[in-house]
């Protein structure tokens, strides 16, 4: 979110209080691990794989979209299945909204590090 507020003399009101209240729901539902998963070693594999390349600098969400697809091919696991077990470490859920722009907008570093905390 750090992203959007360099611009605030081009801000609309509204808008700024749906991306607010966003980030509120993402931190308060998306980000608070529910249920603790433990990952397979394949999935560790792929997870840290993930952590190095969000590490590496920052992407375009179709680019942290595109390497979730590339981990996970590399390392013959069912894409859906790794979404599914990012998802399962950064909220307990199965699901949520589309991975690359939430990524994009929590901040890599920091869903890095809360990966990292996941699987620790």
């Amino acid at each position: 979110m750090h992203k959007y507020e360099e611009n605030k003399e081009d801000s609309n009101p509204y808008l700024e209080k749906l991306i607010s209240k966003a980030g509120n729901y993402v931190k308060e539902v998306m980000l608070s691990l529910k249920e603790p998963y433990t990952p397979t070693e394949t999935e560790l594999k792929c997870i840290n794989q993930f952590i190095e390349f969000l590490h590496s600098g920052a992407h375009e969400e179709e680019k942290i979209q595109e390497e979730i697809f590339t981990i996970s091919q590399h390392n013959n696991v069912d894409p859906k299945d790794f979404f599914s077990t990012i998802y399962k470490l950064l909220s307990g859920s199965t699901s949520g909204p589309r991975l690359g722009s939430f990524i994009h907008l929590m901040g890599e570093n920091e869903v890095a590090e809360r990966l990292k905390k996941a699987i620790s």
